[in-house]
């Protein structure tokens, strides 16, 4: 279907009920892949819409019309999307609880040095990074400064380009959970919210999927057919001094993550 007819039939179209806001790099893929086959549960037709942290300036009508329209959906389906920079973005909270205040918020959370270092190579794969991991690590808040500023004041098609810069180069910052976390705790309600640590998730991903499946108000008994993970790729290890400094560097911010969430992660430092 063209853009065009899309966005003429956005009206009659579904709005999403639950969102996955990330991490990246932490599985976020593969979870989304589970939840769509899922024959209670409808997707929009396009990945990383980056709606609300990028494109918001387009309109309801723009997001809308990614989504399949209402009259496939059936009394008890759910609709929903996946962008993994709306955990990063601390406006994108009070963004979708204007949309929708019922939405359902899902994150995964992977070990931030873990995280990190995959975010990197991701880079490298992709052709954007010139620099090593030790110079992208210690430049990031320089190499980001005026794009944060941009994104954090202006809005339209101007922060485009800072919006891709922040997504490629934060690789500290995204493993900052708690900080991301807390405006949407403080947006939404409590039961409204749905963390679980990337490690447990694959673990164990019946479990999981189990719990946001009733989480989302769906028969939880489904089980996905294709459990197999998704977007993997392998990479060389990081040198052990680098590993050393970002865990002292998360030790803190991982601790007070575990006390807010009320939840023991599974990384060890």
């Amino acid at each position: 279907m063209s853009k065009l007819l899309r966005l003429l039939s956005a009206p009659l179209r579904a709005e999403p009920d639950f969102i996955v806001i990330g991490a990246q790099k932490s599985g976020t893929t593969s979870m989304y892949a589970y939840l769509v086959q899922h024959p209670q549960i409808h997707t929009c037709s396009k990945k990383e819409l980056h709606y609300f942290d990028t494109y918001i300036h387009r309109g309801d009508w723009f997001y809308r019309s990614f989504f399949p329209l209402k009259s496939k959906v059936k009394k008890g389906d759910r609709c929903g999307e996946a962008s993994t920079g709306y955990l990063l973005h601390p406006l994108v909270p009070k963004r979708i609880k204007e949309f929708n205040p019922n939405t359902k918020i899902i994150a995964l959370l992977r070990d931030p040095v873990d995280r990190a270092i995959s975010s990197y190579h991701h880079q490298i794969r992709k052709g954007t990074e010139t620099h090593s991991m030790e110079e992208a690590f210690k430049i990031e808040e320089e190499r980001l400064k005026d794009h944060w500023k941009k994104i954090l004041t202006r809005s339209g098609e101007d922060v485009k380009k800072s919006s891709k810069a922040v997504r490629q180069f934060s690789y500290k910052k995204r493993g900052m959970y708690l900080e991301q976390l807390r405006p949407y705790f403080e947006t939404f309600k409590k039961e409204n919210i749905y963390i679980e640590y990337s490690e447990n998730f694959f673990q164990d991903p019946a479990r999981v999927l189990k719990e946001i499946f009733d989480f989302l108000g769906v028969d939880a008994n489904f089980t996905p057919s294709d459990l197999a993970p998704k977007n993997v790729k392998a990479y060389a290890d990081a040198d052990e001094s680098i590993i050393n400094w970002l865990k002292d560097y998360y030790r803190l911010p991982n601790k007070e993550l575990e006390e807010f969430l009320g939840k023991k992660s599974p990384w060890e430092y």
